[in-house]
Formats: structure tokens, C-alpha cells, sequence
């Protein structure tokens, strides 16, 4: 008669212990604050990834898309986790370094090379104001507003290496737009109480690196 082994008893598999997160001042972080990291738990990993050389992120797909824009916004509840108190009432600038990378040479004979940065609204992200910058020829681009889906001509410049610094003020309800620190327009109304940081390109051949992306906390 077969006689049965004996059966192992498996012991308790120990729980993962959760790492605490650096405690935040009740006040919350201030002044200049990197958003760079957060932005990669935001992001569409497929559309935004690490530069190869480590010092840029790569944002936007060669191929073509079916989807006109790719926005990569940073969610509130990702703003207050990271910085505390609210954050996303306390932003007072947003700022970025982002060149534009490749492109797909047909697009620019439709106007379809464009990348830009805005505030959005919290409650209601389809009202955003910013500044987007369309490709003309190499290293000549058209700066406009926008404000919803409204994007309204403001100037024509050019950029050396494509590559632009693009900052927005919020003083109250009005945000004022800089193009490597040339005012673009007058300043712009948004009347929320909480704004989320945004950055967005055209989806499907263009290509852009974000080299610095930044804000200010009050």
C-alpha cells in the first residue's frame, strides 16, 4: 500500500512594507518647484519617455496618429501629494525649456507642427489659456495664444536650435504668456481657483524634448 508523504505547509508570505513618504511641511513646498518626475507617473509611457542621453524627456510619437494632441497634465491629487497644501491653488508661474525635436516634413504645409504649454482649470480642464507654437520653416515658428481650442496669431520669431523658454504668470485671475521672456499679448483671464500645469504636442510626427519643466508655489 502506497503510504503519502508528508505535505509542506507554506509559512505566511510576509507583506511588502510601504516606504513612507518625506513629510510636508503643513504649509506645503514653496518656491521653485521640479515637476519633471511627477510627470512621469502622469504620462503615457508610450509618448513620453527619457532622453537618451539623460537630460531631456522625450514627448510625442513618429508615427501617425488618429488622435490630434497629446496632453500630458498633472492630476491635483498628484500636485497635492508630491508638494502639499493644495497645491494646485497655489501655482504662481509655470515654466519650460522644450525644443522641438523631428517632425514630419508634410505637416508643416498643413500648419500641424505645433507644440505648447498651458493652465487648465481643475473643475474643468476645457477652459485653459497658454501659449502654442507653430512651425513654419526650420527655426521659424508663429506664437500664439490659446485659449480653449482658440488659438489667436500673436507674433512671428525665430528660435535658435527650435528650442524655446515658455513661461506663464498667474497674478489673481490673470496669466500673462512669455516667450524666452518676451511678453505674448496682453495678459489672459482664467477665474479658477485651481489650475493644473500642461504641456502638449501634436500627435503623430512631431517630436518634442522637454529639457526643464517647472513651478512656482506661493
Amino acid at each position: 500500500t502506497r503510504t503519502p508523504t508528508h505535505t509542506f505547509t507554506p509559512s505566511n508570505t510576509p507583506t511588502a512594507t510601504i516606504t513612507p513618504s518625506p513629510t510636508l511641511p503643513p504649509e506645503g513646498l514653496r518656491g521653485e518647484q521640479n515637476l519633471l518626475p511627477s510627470a512621469l507617473l502622469a504620462a503615457n509611457p508610450e509618448l513620453y519617455t527619457l532622453g537618451q542621453d539623460g537630460t531631456y524627456w522625450r514627448m510625442g510619437v513618429g508615427s501617425p496618429s488618429t488622435n490630434p494632441v497629446y496632453t500630458l497634465a498633472l492630476p491635483a491629487d498628484m500636485l497635492d501629494t508630491t508638494f502639499g497644501n493644495n497645491a494646485a491653488s497655489r501655482i504662481t508661474s509655470v515654466e519650460a525649456l522644450i525644443e522641438l525635436a523631428t517632425w514630419n516634413p508634410p505637416l508643416v504645409l498643413d500648419n500641424a507642427v505645433y507644440f505648447g504649454v498651458m493652465l487648465q482649470a481643475v473643475d474643468d480642464p476645457a477652459q485653459m489659456v497658454g501659449v502654442q507654437l507653430n512651425l513654419i520653416s526650420d527655426g521659424v515658428f508663429n506664437i500664439a495664444q490659446r485659449v480653449g481650442d482658440d488659438v489667436t496669431l500673436i507674433a512671428q520669431r525665430s528660435l535658435n536650435g527650435n528650442q524655446a523658454r515658455i513661461r506663464l504668470t498667474r497674478d489673481n485671475n490673470l496669466v500673462a504668456l512669455y516667450v524666452n521672456n518676451e511678453q505674448i499679448g496682453a495678459a489672459l483671464e482664467l477665474d479658477q481657483p485651481e489650475v493644473l500645469p500642461a504641456i502638449y504636442v501634436k500627435e503623430g510626427g512631431v517630436i518634442i524634448h522637454i529639457r526643464a519643466w517647472e513651478v512656482i508655489l506661493r
